[in-house]
C-alpha cells in the first residue's frame, strides 16, 4: 500500500513539473479545431418566439434573427435543412409546429478508475 501510494505522489509531481515548464517556456495550448459556439439541441428558450409579430420568415432573410451566445440564430425556412446549425433552437417548435421533446438527464457516473486498477468512489452532489 505505502509504495502505490508514493508511486501515485511521484506521478503528480512530475506532472505537475511538466505543466510548470512547459507553461514558464510559453508553451500554448492550441485546439486542433478551433472553438466555435454553436447552439445546442438541448438549448432551451424563447428565441423565434419572442420576434414579435413575424416570428417565422418564409423564405432565406439574413435579418430573421435572433442573438443567442455571441451569436446569431435564425427563424427563416431556409433552416430547414438538412445540418443546418444556424437555426434557433426553437425553431421547429414555433416556425413548423413540431412537438420538441425535453434533452435527457445527464447520470453522472459514481465511480472513477485511478489507473485501471482501483476505484475511488465519489461522493455525491
Amino acid at each position: 500500500m505505502n509504495s502505490k501510494f508514493m508511486l501515485v505522489i511521484c506521478v503528480l509531481e512530475c506532472l505537475l513539473w511538466f505543466s510548470s515548464v512547459y507553461g514558464q517556456q510559453g508553451y500554448k495550448y492550441e485546439p486542433y479545431y478551433p472553438y466555435q459556439p454553436q447552439p445546442d439541441d438541448d438549448l432551451r428558450g424563447d428565441f423565434c418566439n419572442r420576434r414579435g409579430i413575424q416570428k417565422c420568415c418564409p423564405q432565406r432573410d439574413d435579418t430573421c434573427s435572433v442573438p443567442i451566445l455571441g451569436t446569431l440564430c435564425y427563424c427563416d425556412l431556409f433552416c430547414n435543412r438538412t445540418n443546418s446549425e444556424d437555426c434557433c433552437p426553437d425553431f421547429e417548435e414555433v416556425c413548423l409546429g413540431r412537438r420538441v421533446s425535453p434533452p435527457e438527464q445527464i447520470v453522472r457516473p459514481r465511480k472513477f478508475f485511478l489507473f485501471f486498477s482501483h476505484s475511488i468512489d465519489l461522493i455525491n452532489v
